[in-house]
Order: C-alpha cells, then sequence, then structure tokens
C-alpha cells in the first residue's frame, strides 16, 4: 500500500521503502496511541494501517497491540 500511493506520488520504489523502514525507526515519532477526532476517521486509519501491517514482514504482534488501543482510545468499532 506504501509502495502504491508512493508510486502514484511519482517516488521510485527503492525510495518508498527505504523510507518506510526509516519512518518505524525513526525516535521522534511517537509510539503513543493516536487519538482522532472523529471516529470514523479512526476506523479508516486502524484498517488502512492492518492491510499495510499484513503485506509486511514486521513484528505484527507488537503493532496489534498498538492499533488495538489506538481502537479503544476512539472508541472505534473495528476487530483487530
Amino acid at each position: 500500500m506504501f509502495s502504491v500511493i508512493g508510486k502514484y506520488l511519482g517516488f521510485e520504489k527503492e525510495f518508498c521503502e527505504k523510507s518506510f523502514v526509516h519512518i518505524l525507526e525513526n525516535k521522534h515519532i511517537s509510539e503513543d496511541s493516536v487519538f482522532f477526532t472523529n471516529k470514523v476517521l479512526a476506523g479508516f486509519f486502524i484498517s488502512d494501517i492492518m492491510k499495510l501491517v499484513n503485506q509486511t514482514e514486521f513484528e505484527i504482534t507488537r503493532i496489534n497491540e498498538w492499533l488495538k488501543q489506538t481502537a479503544e482510545l476512539n472508541n472505534a468499532d473495528i476487530t483487530i
């Protein structure tokens, strides 16, 4: 999904792959759950992240826990 969006925006595949890895390793990006002002947007965000995670080889257990916390914080009606 990340690569598809990057390609649509005109970025090279290699750039998108490196950027994705660096985003995940960036110490300045908070690991706290995200709060949305709109419950529907929270649901879309969580759903899209789940799709992205399922296409990668990252530690899914840790990400799923973060998604569960984000869903609870936003009262989102979505099953992780």
